[in-house]
């Protein structure tokens, strides 16, 4: 299987959800309440998931001191998506742990 097979099969939200739970999120699912609905269904692509995604967790962010930008910024909308979920994993994921995000 080629990588770009492999990211295809990559779901962004389940990618989240697992990043969210093993950081120890006292609410991992949470964040899914600032998400589009389509990003939940098996039909919607790949990379509008990613982006309803990122529109989900920069509002979660919002919220953080300062409202976070550099971890923001660690959501490009394109590019591989495993640069995207080490990103989310090492940079937007600790400090939406750390600040208890978001604040529904």
């Amino acid at each position: 299987m080629t990588d770009i097979n492999k990211e295809i099969q990559i779901d962004p939200v389940k990618a989240v959800d697992e990043i969210m739970a093993k950081a120890g999120h006292t609410e991992p699912n949470r964040w899914k309440k600032l998400l589009h609905t389509d990003a939940l269904l098996d039909s919607t692509e790949s990379n509008l998931k990613r982006f309803l995604v990122n529109r989900a967790l920069r509002m979660a962010l919002a919220d953080a001191p300062e409202g976070a930008p550099f971890e923001r910024y660690c959501l490009p909308d394109s590019g591989e998506l495993s640069v995207w979920i080490k990103l989310v994993e090492e940079s937007v994921v600790p400090t939406i742990v750390r600040y208890n995000l978001p604040r529904i």
